[in-house]
């Protein structure tokens, strides 16, 4: 009799859930999923899942139209200035201003430019002193709140008043640069979504902030969702505290593609450089032939493999897509010369700590060789652009005729050069001083890659100058496309 008085009981508290899901259904509000015992939030990118922390501040943001509906979200990835100004320009509600050109290396067609702009004619952000804005650097968790500060100050000048209060964090002190901008946000305080007081930022466990480490894309996230609360500006009206009730479907990932060609922009001299793209997905291998127009067998070597992805797509993993561009420096290529048409080697060119105006070729010193300042070549900064856009999870670049591997200063880069030169018989040289090279070398692609998207790289140096070596390399490459650890 208890057994059957149990089951009666089991069986309304069923029905009542059912009938509570339904109602909640039918009147709008989200159903959402329980995950280890907390309920998780809808998932929109591919890549955050419905029980990542930072997945409610994603979704409010790109309910709120601040953030863009990719492929991707990347939340793991270093913001860069250029993302900054449009996520600030956007969650500010700032009216767009397009004329003018303040930056050298921002012009009219850049993709941020007009946010960057706004920002400028705004008195929220300055250039760096040589002119430039730099839109592919990363930026650092003060430098951040520094742009949040500002902006909203500018929308609404009564808020992140100054504060008296003694010092926040114990690593940022009176005398930082950043102190007011840190100082005043990390005091202001919003309601959550259960009504209690929140701060907009905490910081991490052990009292400090590390101002100076790079600010993730989800970070960003979380905290200018926050300040969005704080200024109480939304794009969009809602009912639910992270505007669920806007969201408009699933998340979806565009069909496989099978050698799509587009142009990612036009040398110094109008010539077209152009990206080949062969699958889907958030995992992407990015494949950079001649950087340097001596080098042309690395086109052809680029050229044979775009003809083998063609033919074998099937071999490309399920969620993996693979980037070709299999010409970055065109005008050297038509003039058989190493460097751009304006005399720039184009692998010496980009924001660096290392980047140095003048440079080496072997013994040979050549003055101006690295540009007059970082990413002063266009071909740089559509490089730039391109991998701060797609954002690898690993970039092979192509050069002749050394005859070995080289990773960049990231570890995970080190088992994919062991990897390539196993696979391909060329020379590890990891280890190395300079890294098998002979001379300085300076303002690299690859270490542009670590210093600012912190994303693993290998050099390949092709044996022969004219051979594209397709059969000595094509193992090798199928190898770093069919990797599942990305």
């Amino acid at each position: 009799m208890i057994s059957n008085f149990l089951k009666s009981q089991v069986t309304h508290i069923l029905l009542y859930f059912l009938f509570l899901t339904f109602v909640l259904s039918v009147f709008g509000y989200s159903v959402l999923t329980e995950i280890n015992g907390q309920v998780a939030c809808q998932q929109i990118f591919p890549d955050i899942s419905s029980n990542n922390p930072f997945c409610e501040y994603i979704g409010y943001l790109t309910h709120q139209e601040v953030v863009s509906k990719n492929i991707c979200f990347n939340p793991d990835r270093p913001l860069t200035r250029g993302e900054l100004s449009k996520l600030v320009v956007e969650s500010s509600d700032l009216s767009i201003k397009t004329e003018g050109n303040n930056f050298s290396d921002v012009s009219s067609d850049h993709t941020f430019y007009r946010y960057i702009n706004t920002l400028h004619k705004d008195g929220i952000v300055n250039g760096y002193s040589d002119g430039t804005f730099r839109p592919d650097e990363s930026v650092s968790r003060a430098a951040f709140l520094k742009f949040v500060h500002n902006s909203v100050r500018f929308r609404r000048e009564y808020l992140f008043p100054e504060t008296t209060q003694k010092q926040v964090f114990a690593d940022v002190s009176t005398d930082n640069v950043f102190y007011e901008f840190v100082q005043n946000v990390s005091v202001a305080t919003i309601s959550n979504e259960n009504g209690d007081s929140v701060a907009i930022i905490s910081g991490y466990s052990d009292g400090n902030f590390h101002p100076n480490a790079k600010i993730t894309r989800a970070e960003a996230a979380k905290i200018l969702t926050n300040t969005m609360k704080y200024t109480q500006i939304e794009t969009h009206n809602c009912e639910e505290y992270y505007c669920e009730d806007l969201y408009e479907g699933k998340i979806s990932i565009p069909e496989a593609v099978i050698n799509e060609v587009s142009i990612i922009g036009e040398t110094t001299e109008g010539r077209q450089i152009v990206r080949h793209d062969f699958g889907s997905g958030c995992n992407t291998v990015l494949l950079i032939g001649a950087i340097h127009g001596d080098e042309g067998n690395t086109a052809n070597l680029m050229h044979e493999f775009i003809v083998e992805l063609t033919n074998e797509v099937s071999m490309i993993p399920a969620g993996t897509r693979v980037i070709v561009v299999p010409e970055l420096n065109k005008d050297g290529i038509v003039a058989t010369t190493r460097n751009n048409s304006r005399g720039v080697d184009l692998n010496r060119n980009f924001n660096t700590t290392d980047w140095q105006a003048d440079t080496y070729i072997g013994n040979l010193y050549v003055p101006g060789g690295g540009g007059e300042y970082p990413a002063s070549e266009v071909e740089t900064r559509l490089l730039t652009s391109l991998t701060t856009d797609i954002t690898p999870d690993v970039v092979l670049s192509y050069h002749s005729n050394a005859a070995f591997v080289v990773p960049n200063k990231i570890s995970e880069a080190v088992d994919y050069a062991e990897r390539y030169a196993e696979f391909s018989g060329y020379l590890y040289t990891g280890g190395e001083e300079n890294n098998g090279f002979l001379y300085e070398i300076t303002g690299t692609y690859e270490n542009w890659i670590a210093e600012q998207l912190n994303i693993p790289a290998i050099v390949v140096e092709l044996e022969s100058k004219n051979d594209s070596e397709f059969d000595r390399n094509k193992e090798a490459l199928w190898d770093i496309i069919q990797r599942d650890y990305y």
